[in-house]
């Protein structure tokens, strides 16, 4: 049993979670996207997560944000954003699976092994031809968490 704090914490950070979620599927909804405010979304989700790491990494995954995160790739970009908002949805699931196996599980399960409908997603938005930014940030999820070539 949680204390009532515990309980009310518990209660106003899962609602905090929601309206990211609800957000993330508006944004969605929306012919074009608005690449700005989804960086700006997932910058704040990214310093609310490194607030307590593993248990917003638990919430997160709990209420099926990765399908969301995800999908912000569906999306018809700026030109001039659309490379940033790529890059910030991958820090974003970088920081979701860092170090928690129970994440890095149920993320595999969505886009499957070899993580196949992400990599069809970011190939569709580079047209094959994936760039230095794109391979550094995937290499950061790669080694759960920052890359160093040495």
């Amino acid at each position: 049993q949680l204390p009532p704090s515990s309980a009310r914490d518990h209660a106003a950070k899962l609602h905090l979670c929601s309206k990211y979620l609800e957000n993330f599927t508006q944004a969605n909804e929306n012919e074009k996207v608005n690449s700005e405010l989804l960086i700006d979304l997932l910058v704040s989700m990214r310093e609310i997560i490194m607030m307590d790491r593993m248990y917003y990494q638990n919430l997160f995954r709990n209420e099926g944000c990765f399908l969301h995160i995800i999908s912000l790739l569906n999306g018809t970009f700026n030109e001039a954003t659309g490379e940033r908002l790529v890059l910030n949805v991958l820090e974003t699931l970088t920081l979701l699976l860092e170090g928690n196996n129970a994440s890095k599980a149920a993320f595999r399960v969505l886009v499957g092994v070899g993580y196949q409908t992400l990599q069809s997603l970011l190939l569709d938005y580079y047209k094959m031809l994936p760039s230095e930014r794109l391979l550094d940030a995937l290499l950061n999820m790669l080694v759960d968490g920052k890359f160093e070539i040495n």
